[in-house]
């Protein structure tokens, strides 16, 4: 059953509200979703269908009841304790941005998973157990543009910057800081 939810949208100093209509989803995102909201923050997208900025709020909310949609994720960050198996969720919740992983116990193994998603553009990475083995998934992402690994002690900074030479899209970087 579709769920509900009130949306407040500010676009060239108009305030549009919209009552978004989500679609209910699978089984393995809903489990997906429920976990990393209990190790860490899930940040939502604004997912607005742009068939509807420019049609009344009245006509919208009817479009949008007829049109549920998938709620979308843009950010996780996992403080929580977690293990490297638990990131294999991510491939239900591919459409993240931005992660942030803030936990000690996360190895290149579960940085594997990551390569799920596939429209990442800003990865933050504390963990001990990060070696420069972590590199080799962090080379494969294409999309992106942000990466801090200044609390991943065991990356050598040697490794991090040749790695970093295989990212030319990236705009920001901060390599972990040395021992």
């Amino acid at each position: 059953m579709p769920r509900q939810k009130k949306i407040e949208v500010t676009h060239d100093g108009v305030r549009r509200t919209y009552i978004m209509w989500y679609a209910d989803d699978p089984p393995a995102r809903r489990e997906a979703i429920a976990f990393f909201r209990t190790v860490g923050d899930l940040f939502p997208a604004m997912n607005i269908p742009r068939e509807v900025e420019e049609m009344p709020v009245d006509e919208a909310t009817k479009y949008l009841r007829n049109h549920p949609i998938q709620e979308q994720w843009e950010g996780l960050t996992l403080v929580g304790t977690i293990e490297d198996r638990d990131l294999v969720r991510l491939q239900h919740i591919r459409e993240l941005r931005r992660v942030w992983v803030l936990n000690g116990n996360v190895s290149h193994q579960g940085m594997k998973h990551l390569l799920w998603l596939d429209r990442i553009e800003s990865l933050v990475l504390y963990s001990e157990r990060l070696t420069d083995a972590c590199l080799e998934s962090i080379r494969q992402m294409s999309s992106l543009r942000t990466l801090d690994m200044q609390g991943s002690l065991n990356v050598s900074r040697s490794a991090f910057e040749e790695a970093i030479l295989s990212l030319p899209q990236i705009e920001a970087l901060y390599a972990p800081e040395p021992p």
